[in-house]
């Protein structure tokens, strides 16, 4: 399955964060060429459940960044491939609570 969604910038300040205590968040930068692309996300040892969001276009300090961002994420460690990728890279990141954890994705993940 490779489903991509026509999703245009964020604008900024469109992302609200709620983290503390055991929550925390994960930002999945990712190149250029999984724009739409979805990315989904799972706790280590879990089966994938589908959860998922799809790579946007973000506009930063920095310029243009390529990212899924995944809020709302008990502390602990957490894989990330792109869905319904069997067969596919699956990255591995560990959030912690009150923190934004960052993970940079290959072109082949």
């Amino acid at each position: 399955m490779d489903t991509h969604h026509l999703i245009g910038p964020s604008e900024a300040g469109s992302v609200v964060v709620d983290i503390g205590s055991d929550v925390g968040a994960a930002v999945v930068r990712a190149p250029a060429s999984l724009a739409g692309a979805e990315i989904e996300i799972r706790r280590c040892g879990a089966p994938w459940d589908g959860t998922h969001v799809a790579v946007r276009v973000r506009h930063v300090l920095q310029g243009d960044a390529h990212v899924a961002f995944f809020p709302d994420l008990i502390q602990g460690n957490y894989e990330v491939r792109r869905r319904g990728d069997d067969d596919g890279a699956v990255a591995a990141l560990t959030v912690e609570g009150g923190r934004v954890s960052e993970i940079r994705l290959s072109p082949s993940t």
